[in-house]
């Protein structure tokens, strides 16, 4: 199973210390947010889990926290180490229109492939059938929480005003099963 932390919320930059937290426990509830009375309980075991993709435009909240969890540790290893040696690639996700010509090739936010060849062993995800049409990211959990992000940017889909992603943000909990109370 792929952990999305997360296409709602900025959890590395935001709520590190509570995604530690529930990797330490193990599990993490999620609210359904078009029905918040539907409860998933996610395993974040490592025997469950094959990757995380984290969403953020601030990663340092989060990278001392890494360097606590070996198998992230290793795999920050593995991509510092690639990108030194090599120069890095544009890719876009969810393009119509072929932007290979500009040297941006086509990608996913949540790439099987590319996760397959991280951690090399196989991934038993499929195509992500909840996303718009030519959409290549594969299922994946999410395990944010809408109207919580911080970033305050004004394109965001996530966030429907900053009177409420401040009210959600103070109902946070870094001890808390639930991103937010």
């Amino acid at each position: 199973m792929i952990i999305s932390a997360s296409r709602r919320t900025d959890i590395p930059a935001f709520y590190s210390e509570w995604l530690m937290n529930r990797i330490r426990a193990g599990t993490v509830k999620v609210k359904n947010p078009f029905n918040p009375t539907q409860v998933r309980e996610v395993s974040l075991r490592p025997g469950d889990v094959d990757c995380f993709v984290f969403w953020t435009k601030n990663p340092a909240p989060m990278l001392p926290e890494l360097r606590t969890l070996d198998e992230m540790t290793q795999l920050a290893g593995q991509l510092a180490h690639i990108a030194a040696r090599h120069s890095l690639s544009i890719y876009a996700c969810c393009e119509t229109v072929d932007l290979s010509q500009y040297g941006v090739g086509k990608s996913a936010c949540i790439d099987k492939t590319l996760i397959e060849h991280v951690t090399r062993r196989p991934v038993f995800a499929k195509d992500d059938p909840n996303q718009r049409p030519g959409c290549g990211c594969c299922r994946s959990v999410d395990i944010g929480a809408y109207n919580t992000c911080g970033n305050g940017c004004v394109y965001c889909y996530a966030n429907h005003s900053p009177a409420s992603t401040e009210r959600n943000r103070r109902r946070h909990d870094p001890k808390g099963e639930y991103l937010i109370v």
